[in-house]
C-alpha cells in the first residue's frame, strides 16, 4: 500500500488538504495518508470529505511539538517551520512503512 506524508502549518491548511484530495481523487487504489502539523485541530473543519473519500485506506494527523529546536528562516524563500518536520519522520511514521512519498 502506498503511503504519502505531508508536513505543514495552519497557513497552508487549504492548499494541503486540496492536494491531498486531488490525490485522493486522481489515484487509482487506497492509500495512506499521514500528516505532521504544528496544529492539527486547526484542520478539523476540512477533514470531512477527505476522511469519507473511497480511496482512503487510513489517515494518521501527527502534532509536532517545537519546544527544543530552533528552526532557521532561509532569507529569500518561502520557508516555514514545517518545511523542517520531515527531518523528524522517525519520530512520527511507524517503522513498519517500508516506503513513504
Amino acid at each position: 500500500m502506498l503511503n504519502f506524508l505531508y508536513c505543514f502549518d495552519e497557513n497552508y491548511n487549504i492548499q494541503g488538504l486540496v492536494s491531498i484530495y486531488s490525490l485522493l481523487d486522481n489515484i487509482s487504489e487506497k492509500i495512506n495518508i499521514h500528516i505532521i502539523h504544528k496544529d492539527p485541530d486547526t484542520l478539523n473543519k476540512y477533514l470531512v470529505k477527505i476522511q469519507n473519500h473511497t480511496n482512503l485506506n487510513n489517515l494518521k494527523i501527527f502534532k509536532f511539538n517545537n519546544t527544543n529546536f530552533s528552526f532557521p528562516r532561509v532569507e529569500g524563500a518561502h520557508v516555514s517551520e514545517a518545511t523542517y518536520y520531515r527531518f523528524f519522520i522517525e519520530k512520527f511514521i511507524d517503522p513498519t512503512v517500508e516506503n513513504l512519498i
